[in-house]
């Protein structure tokens, strides 16, 4: 493997790992419902009322969020990542409740596989260990597929059910609730 594809396949690596830990920091930090309690009454106003107020907050907390968890501290790439994390976030967040919580599910053990992969590969382990590293990579990389699979069809699901029960639903409504 030549020196620039082993750095593509490691930045490939990275990213995915960064949008894993945001995305899992998003979802725990919405379903605690940390947020609304913290703010004074008029700001919830505007933020229960107000469906961009709320998409910008949730844009920014990404945003901020990929602060912490990225190595990567061009403003330019965390906007793109940012948008790509907010755009799988409103699809997660839409989904039939059964692929909500199989895809938390999945997003943790991944995350967790991913744990295990970067503790270990920071030691020189002999090759049985270098084999179990790549095929915890490539189960995480198959784990990743799957999810982004589960995602859209929970997406789907959930959307033709809401639109059966409503023909004159509009996208907005299926994207945003």
């Amino acid at each position: 493997m030549s020196i620039i594809t082993h750095m593509q396949h490691k930045e490939l690596y990275v990213r995915a790992y960064t949008y894993l830990s945001a995305l899992l920091l998003l979802v725990l930090t919405v379903m605690s419902d940390f947020i609304s309690k913290t703010v004074n009454k008029d700001t919830q106003k505007i933020l229960v009322n107000n469906l961009l107020a709320r998409n910008i907050v949730l844009y920014m907390l990404i945003f901020f969020t990929l602060d912490f968890t990225s190595i990567t501290t061009n403003p330019t790439q965390r906007i793109i990542d940012s948008a790509y994390i907010w755009f799988i976030f409103v699809l997660f967040n839409q989904m039939d409740y059964r692929y909500t919580i199989f895809s938390l599910i999945s997003l943790s053990i991944i995350y967790l596989i991913d744990s295990y992969v970067q503790y270990y590969t920071k030691f020189d382990c002999p090759d049985e260990c270098q084999r179990n590293i790549q095929k915890a990579q490539r189960l995480k990389k198959y784990g990743i597929i799957f999810l982004c699979i589960t995602i859209i069809i929970g997406f789907i699901v959930n959307a033709q059910a809401r639109y059966s029960k409503n023909k004159n639903i509009s996208m907005k409504t299926i994207f945003f609730g």
